[in-house]
C-alpha cells in the first residue's frame, strides 16, 4: 500500500511536470506565432506605403515635374542662344557669320504627355488642373521655342540678305522685344513646379495606405495649392 502511494506520487509529479513544460511551450508557441503575425503586418503595410509612394510619387509626381523641367530648361538654354546670337549680330552686323544661326541651339524633343502618370494625379487630388496647366505650359514653350530658335534666326538671315524693309537698328529693336518677354512667360509656369512639390511633399512626409488615397485630396496643402494654381491660371484656362 505503501509502495503504491509513492508510485502515485512519482506519477503526479511526472505529469504536473510534463504539463507544466507542454504549458511552457504552448505560450512559447503562441508568443513566436504573435511575434510572427506581427512581422508580417509591418512587412505588409510597409510594402502597401512603398507601393503607394511609388505609384503617385515615383510614376507620377516626379515624372511629371521632369517633363516640365527639362522643357522649361531647354527653352531657357535656347532663349539664352537667341540673345547671344542677336548680340552678335546687333554688334558686328557685316562680319556676322551665318553659321551662328544653326549653332549652339538644343532641340526641344517631341513633347511626352505622361498621360498614365497625370491620370493617376488627377485620381489622387480629383483635380484636373494640373493636366490643364500641363498641356498649356507645353504649348506655351513650343511656341516660345520656336519664336527664339526659328523666327529669330530667320529674320536674321534675311535682314542680312536686304530682304526685310527694316533698319539694322529699327530690327535689332524689333528682335529684342520679339525675346525679352519671353523668359518672364516661362517662369510664370514655376507655380505648376511649385505646385507638385507641395503634393510631392505630402506623398514623401506620410505614410499613405490605399485606402487613405481617397482623402488625400481634402488635406490643406494639397486644396490650398490646387486653389492657387486654379487663380493663377484662371484666364487662360477659360
Amino acid at each position: 500500500m505503501r509502495a503504491h502511494s509513492g508510485y502515485l506520487r512519482r506519477y503526479v509529479m511526472t505529469l504536473d511536470i510534463f504539463l507544466h513544460e507542454l504549458l511552457r511551450a504552448a505560450l512559447t508557441l503562441s508568443a513566436g506565432l504573435l511575434v510572427a503575425r506581427v512581422g508580417l503586418s509591418y512587412f505588409f503595410r510597409q510594402k502597401e506605403y512603398e507601393t503607394v509612394k511609388q505609384r503617385y510619387l515615383e510614376q507620377s509626381v516626379d515624372v511629371i515635374a521632369a517633363e516640365i523641367e527639362s522643357v522649361s530648361r531647354i527653352f531657357g538654354h535656347n532663349w539664352a542662344r537667341a540673345l547671344e546670337v542677336l548680340r552678335l549680330y546687333r554688334e558686328l552686323p557685316d562680319e556676322f557669320d551665318l553659321a551662328e544661326l544653326k549653332s549652339g541651339f538644343l532641340d526641344l524633343r517631341a513633347t511626352n504627355f505622361q498621360r498614365i502618370a497625370h491620370h493617376r494625379l488627377g485620381n489622387l487630388i480629383r483635380s484636373n488642373v494640373v493636366w490643364d496647366v500641363f498641356q498649356l505650359a507645353l504649348s506655351s514653350h513650343n511656341s516660345m521655342n520656336s519664336k527664339a530658335t526659328t523666327e529669330l534666326t530667320q529674320g536674321i538671315r534675311l535682314h542680312k540678305a536686304g530682304k526685310l524693309n527694316a533698319t539694322h537698328q529699327e530690327f535689332i529693336e524689333r528682335s529684342t522685344e520679339l525675346l525679352r518677354p519671353l523668359s518672364d512667360e516661362s517662369d510664370s509656369f514655376a507655380s505648376l513646379v511649385l505646385t507638385l512639390q507641395v503634393i510631392a511633399t505630402e506623398l514623401e512626409q506620410s505614410q499613405l495606405r490605399f485606402k487613405d488615397v481617397a482623402s488625400f485630396h481634402e488635406r490643406e496643402a494639397v486644396v490650398n495649392a490646387i486653389e492657387q494654381l486654379k487663380k493663377k491660371f484662371a484666364d487662360d484656362l477659360r
